[in-house]
């Protein structure tokens, strides 16, 4: 996995929105298929040319205060997550990347 800092990843995985400050940075090329830009749009994009079983987006809210928590493309190559609910420039503050793919 890999995440902007610590806060972000918390985020990501425990939907602790509070913990994340916001930062950005540059997501590493080995968490990017086939060198494409790290944008929402270029990530789909790419994913659904590799992936012939195709790709999930979603938006995850939170139970109880129905805070969001990010907007997700889902596939077989990995998992990004954006702060964003909509945005198509949009870049990951946190991905993880599946070893088997």
């Amino acid at each position: 996995m890999w995440a902007v800092d610590q806060g972000a990843a918390r985020r990501a995985i425990y939907q602790d929105v509070e913990a994340d400050s916001g930062a950005l940075a540059v997501v590493p090329h080995l968490f990017l298929p086939g060198g494409c830009s790290a944008t929402f749009e270029a990530l789909l994009n790419k994913l659904i040319m590799m992936d012939t079983a195709g790709c999930q987006v979603a938006a995850k809210f939170r139970r109880g205060d129905r805070a969001f928590i990010n907007r997700m493309i889902d596939s077989r190559a990995g998992r990004y997550f954006f702060r964003g609910e909509s945005g198509l420039l949009d870049v990951p503050y946190a991905a993880i990347r599946n070893l088997t793919a």
